[in-house]
């Protein structure tokens, strides 16, 4: 799994990452999603983001 802080410097370099979204401490709930920078900030704003699983 990769932290937020990963996944914010591998869009830098990446236009798009897929993937789940981790919502959930335990990662048990997440959420299935092509992640660009605009929509990593808009899931930011609105949950809480433990990180992020790479398809």
């Amino acid at each position: 799994m990769l932290t937020i802080k990963q996944v914010k410097a591998r869009l830098r370099r990446q236009r798009v990452l897929y993937g789940r979204l981790v919502t959930s401490p335990d990662g048990a709930e997440w959420i299935r999603v092509g992640l660009t920078r605009a929509q990593l900030e808009y899931y930011m704003d609105r949950v809480t983001c433990y990180g992020f699983i790479q398809d």
